[in-house]
């Protein structure tokens, strides 16, 4: 790995019959083709070409390597179909065929592959549904899919991975409600399905992820009341709701739940709640960042029970109807309170019509809409669809 090989792959490779891995990964000039030798070695267990270049099909041959434990071909420009005869590697744990130039469906023979811990095909051009067998796949941890152009409803037997932990399929064209056979998952610490076309209400089956760390539900087509169940979550500090056509009041159950010892970063903008903010939501001691802009039906005043959120480092709430004032959400403990640097404030707010008494930082800029909030996710995560971590 990590050398300066060009000139692709030789064919001669196809005589180590005794090759057992085969790691020329991060050779960005190997370049050519996948040749359909490497259907010969049938001992290799280890095969990892990630970011060489590599352009064309993926060769059907691959299937033959029947002792193949883990195949990386993530960030090349492979082109065409995935092919079948890969799923029939029972003994594989590890398939990554992300970031490429892939078409067509993900074949249903991909519940052949029982084996399969993780299983990761973001970032290429597949389409039509998940299929149905991908249930057969208890021992999955890892499932990622997103930035595709897969479509349809999502199946109920994805209540049957109940390993899984990564569940990430955002930016595709997913439609109908979510299984509520999710509720199974009791494994799942991170699931992503913002910008697909999701509708209906939100499962109180959630409420039963009690391992769950991050939900992310953005841009989609949700209605009904956010359920009280997901204040079950007491590992939750990562929920994003933002973007989608529910209804009733703000939900002042948050502050009186699970979620006020873990949650971190709150987002429920766009989103049709009225009323008032509740003063219950003081109770979050472990909030940073909380962003409800663009629900114009929000009115009354910032809680001055919000003073308790003293971990607090930004506050997004432009284009609703809030008035009075935040000064009683500025850090106190600063030197020279009432007069303090902008870059001393600690604390970012987006609002108008409302008032500060410590400085002119946050209230008095115009606010202007950078995009940030719709690239969250691909801030945190880095090319691999890892977090800060390198699974090859």
């Amino acid at each position: 790995a990590d050398n300066d090989f060009i000139d692709g792959i030789p064919s001669e490779l196809g005589q180590l019959r005794e090759l057992k891995v085969l790691d020329l990964s991060n050779n960005g000039k190997l370049a050519g083709i996948l040749p359909t030798v490497l259907g010969e070695l049938s001992k290799l267990q280890h095969l990892n070409l990630k970011n060489t270049g590599l352009t064309g099909p993926i060769p059907e041959e691959l299937g033959r390597l029947t002792n193949m434990d883990a195949l990386n071909l993530d960030l090349n420009s492979l082109t065409g179909s995935i092919p079948r005869d890969i799923f029939g590697i029972t003994k594989m744990k590890e398939l990554r065929l992300a970031s490429n130039s892939l078409r067509g469906t993900i074949p249903a023979e991909v519940g052949n592959a029982i084996g399969l811990t993780q299983l990761t095909l973001f970032e290429n051009n597949l389409e039509g549904p998940l299929p149905r067998e991908i249930g057969n796949l208890v021992n999955l941890t890892h499932l990622m899919i997103m930035a595709n152009g897969l479509n349809s409803t999502l199946p109920e037997t994805l209540g049957n991975l109940v390993n899984l932990e990564r569940f990430i399929l955002e930016q595709n064209s997913f439609t109908g409600e979510l299984p509520t056979t999710l509720g199974n998952l009791k494994e799942l610490k991170e699931i992503h399905a913002g910008n697909n076309g999701l509708s209906g209400p939100l499962p109180t089956e959630l409420g039963r992820l009690t391992a769950l760390q991050e939900m992310g539900f953005t841009e989609n087509e949700f209605n009904g009341t956010i359920p009280t169940e997901l204040g079950n979550l007491s590992n939750l500090w990562f929920l994003w709701l933002g973007v989608n056509s529910f209804s009733g009041t703000v939900p002042g159950w948050i502050g009186t739940s699970k979620l006020v010892q873990s949650l971190q970063e709150l987002e429920i903008t766009y989103s049709n709640l009225e009323g008032t903010l509740p003063a219950e939501w003081g109770m979050l001691s472990e909030l940073k960042k909380l962003k409800m802009h663009r629900n114009t039906l929000i009115t009354g005043t910032i809680p001055m029970a919000w003073a308790n959120m003293t971990k607090l480092e930004g506050l997004w709430m432009f284009n609703t109807s809030l008035t009075g004032s935040v000064s009683h959400l500025c850090r106190e403990d600063f030197e020279d309170f009432g007069s303090q640097d902008c870059e001393d404030c600690g604390l970012e707010v987006d609002l108008e019509d409302v008032e500060c008494e410590c400085c002119a930082c946050c209230v008095n800029n115009d606010y202007v809409e950078t995009g940030d909030d719709d690239e969250q996710y691909e801030d945190e995560y880095d090319g691999d669809g890892n977090e800060n971590e390198d699974l090859d």
